[in-house]
């Protein structure tokens, strides 16, 4: 049978009986006998084993069991000291949050092109003669329809070219408007701008003259629903 002592295992003289009234507590280096080995471990040897062979020398040496229980257990105490177990790792914090992307704000439409300033007079920097009205035209508007002022311009740049300049004279009609002079200088100074402006005015055209078109048809589908209740009613 074996016995399990502080977590050791005895064997040999400690089965027979308890003995642990047959000495004082504790072990003093006054009460140990002369002829006792000096309590050091061997190499191969574990705690158990070092603790049963320091017990059986303190025995050999004349020691009683309670003593030799108790010098074993101090000296195998000293050679083997309980290490404690080392604190567990903190655990990690948290991860934050991950910061929430403010929304993309949608592009705004572009807008339309807007009509250049008229060039105030010949000596501007634009194109010369172009301020220069003929006394015949009326007094001009600052803007008219994005197509009226296209569609003079297409119909006059031609004529009214004159070398480096313009002689808006030679036009077939007065301007309907100085925004329309704004749009001939852009026509001769920046032709592919012109041509833009000119596909957007002619889209515009295009979508005004279906909107009529609609409306017309609306018109006519109401004057007939409206005749054919009259006839009813008679």
């Amino acid at each position: 049978m074996e016995i399990r002592i502080d977590g050791v295992e005895m064997t040999g003289e400690w089965q027979g009986g308890d003995a642990r009234d047959d000495a004082d507590p504790g072990v003093t280096s006054a009460s140990l006998p002369p002829g006792l080995p000096p309590p050091l471990a061997r190499e191969g040897e574990n705690r158990n084993r070092t603790w049963e062979r320091l017990r059986k020398e303190a025995r050999a040496a004349g020691m009683n069991r309670r003593s030799a229980y108790i010098y074993a257990n101090e000296q195998t105490e000293r050679l083997f000291p309980h290490v404690p177990p080392p604190p567990p790792d903190p655990e990690p914090p948290p991860p934050e949050p991950e910061p929430i992307p403010e929304p993309i704000p949608e592009p705004e439409p572009p807008a339309p092109p807007a009509a250049p300033e008229p060039a105030p007079s010949s000596s501007s920097g634009g194109v010369e003669g172009l301020g220069d009205l003929p006394p015949a035209w009326p007094v001009l508007s600052p803007n008219a329809s994005l197509a009226v002022e296209v569609a003079w311009v297409h119909a006059n740049r031609l004529l009214v070219r004159r070398g480096d300049g313009v002689d808006l004279s030679r036009s077939l009609s007065p301007a309907p408007s100085y925004a329309a002079l704004s749009w001939l200088e852009t026509s001769i100074l920046f032709p592919s701008k012109f041509a833009d402006v000119c596909v957007k005015a002619s889209q515009d055209q295009v979508d005004s003259t279906e909107d009529a078109r609609r409306e017309r048809l609306a018109l006519a589908d109401l004057q007939g629903l409206l005749g054919e209740a009259v006839s009813a009613s008679t």
